[in-house]
């Protein structure tokens, strides 16, 4: 089944940057009386998440006032804690033609333009800010968070400790520094950043969520389930927190569990797209695969370039059989994400049952370049060498995904077959005896589809009567699914 989400594509958000101290330049505007009494109001709605009052305010203030800076900077922090980038950008453009030059108003647009994946012009306006003031620990972070999601982490750790060097207590430049070193798979680090932070404010669901997929990555499963059950404590209705729990769950086998908290994000964000993809995931391990499908038709409604939900809707068509719909997906996802070694690997298996072998063996070797610890990728393009007759290399990919996946039954069989094609009768007959004692339902639908119980009838009868019992088996786990 389709693997675990990427936490790197969903991380949440910290707030916009408070301008707390104003500059003296900045307080030779809001000379109206009322323009300032409707900016204090607006804040004030908008510390309690009273948005549309806060906007109605600030809209009002800069009516009567429009070159009010401070009341636009507010109004920008409104307009993006409720997704309006465009508007806040074009705020936050407003202050800079009346005040050019300021570094807080630079860094603020730096950020806005981050956020909106404008990475180039975000740097340019940060390096600006940073130059006018290098001690701004906000500016430094937020080009580190940049930098971060550029993937540049040398440059990105030298901003995120500059910014914690700066200020001990930003709790954001330490848990982007986290999230740094958890992205190079540094969790002892990771850990660490989270808990200083923690340490600070213990109740940061962004660190605990964050320490939570440090943990899971460890394996720490009953310490990632803590924080989350800390944050959902909290935010009973945190789609994210919900979201990750159920991924820790699915790792730990408890499908049911997940399905429910899946369930509950979702009448939370009902055309929440990840909640959505998730839920068809545990579905389709549940053996639910029709839900499972309605649920992806409905996610790539919402998201119509969520490669997540098409691959895992071609797995799903995959193990029904129908190739055909599978592999229409898997080009519309490759369409979209050309490197991506998940589509690619499931696409050469298609390749593969389509009897495509070629293709099949273009779409595992760039799977396999991109990602080598792939142990589904190497069984499938060994099977691939099996059925072109080159017995040897599959052997030897078969091999290299049995050292990653030592108990996969389905590479098992099909290597005790390639074993049996070169005439290793003890090395064949161990391996097929191996992966019935392992998992028989694999076992047997690896071998019916070779024939098998028919190769072995003259070699160990015994062992063949038992292949030939194949039954009824639902989708084979492991490798060969």
């Amino acid at each position: 089944m389709a693997p675990l989400y990427d936490p790197k594509d969903r991380s949440p958000e910290p707030p916009l940057k408070r301008f707390d101290i104003m500059s003296s330049l900045r307080s030779t505007f809001g000379q109206n009386r009322n323009a300032r009494a409707l900016l204090r109001r607006g804040e004030t709605f908008s510390d309690l998440g009273y948005l549309g009052e806060a906007l109605a305010d600030l809209d009002a203030a800069l009516a009567l006032e429009p070159g009010f800076v401070e009341a636009l900077l507010r109004r920008s922090e409104v307009h993006a804690d409720l997704g309006h980038y465009a508007q806040a950008l074009a705020d936050v453009n407003l202050a800079l033609n009346l005040q050019p030059g300021d570094a807080e108003i630079l860094a603020r647009r730096g950020e806005i333009h981050r956020r909106t994946g404008r990475y180039r012009q975000a740097i340019a306006d940060l390096d600006a800010a940073l130059r006018i003031d290098p001690l701004d620990a906000w500016a430094a972070a937020s080009r580190g968070e940049t930098y971060r999601e550029m993937g540049l982490y040398d440059l990105a750790l030298a901003d995120l400790t500059m910014a914690v060097r700066i200020d001990p207590n930003d709790t954001w430049a330490i848990v982007s520094r986290g999230q740094v070193y958890e992205e190079q798979e540094r969790y002892a680090e990771a850990i660490a950043d989270y808990d200083e932070a923690l340490g600070q404010s213990p109740d940061d669901a962004w660190a605990l969520q964050r320490r939570a997929e440090a943990y899971a990555a460890q394996g720490r499963f009953d310490d990632a389930l803590t924080d989350l059950g800390r944050v959902l404590g909290t935010s009973p209705d945190d789609v994210r927190a919900l979201f990750q729990r159920a991924e820790i769950q699915v790792q730990l086998g408890r499908h049911g569990e997940a399905l429910a908290d899946l369930d509950h994000a979702l009448q939370v964000a009902p055309d929440d797209s990840w909640a959505l993809v998730g839920r068809a995931r545990a579905l389709a391990l549940l053996g639910r695969p029709d839900e499972a499908l309605a649920d992806l038709d409905r996610a790539l409604i919402v998201d119509p370039g969520d490669g997540w939900a098409v691959g895992m809707r071609a797995e799903i068509n995959l193990a029904r059989g129908d190739y055909r719909s599978a592999l229409a997906d898997l080009n519309r996802g490759l369409g979209m994400y050309p490197e991506d070694a998940w589509l690619l690997m499931l696409r050469g298996e298609v390749h593969r049952r389509l009897g495509h072998l070629s293709r099949a063996l273009a779409d595992l070797s760039a799977c396999l370049q991109r990602e080598p610890t792939q142990a589904r990728a190497y069984a499938q393009r060994g099977r691939t060498w099996s059925d072109l007759g080159s017995h040897e290399l599959a052997v030897s990919d078969y091999d290299r995904a049995l050292e990653l996946e030592p108990d996969s039954a389905w590479v098992l069989a099909n290597r005790g077959a390639s074993y049996l094609a070169l005439g290793q009768r003890d090395k064949s007959l161990r391996d097929l005896e191996r992966a019935l004692d392992l998992d028989e339902t694999s076992a047997l639908l690896a071998g019916d589809e070779i024939g098998i119980a028919r190769l072995l009838s003259t070699v160990d009868p015994s062992l063949a009567s038992r292949y030939a019992r194949v039954g009824e088996a639902g989708a084979a786990s492991g490798a060969g699914g």
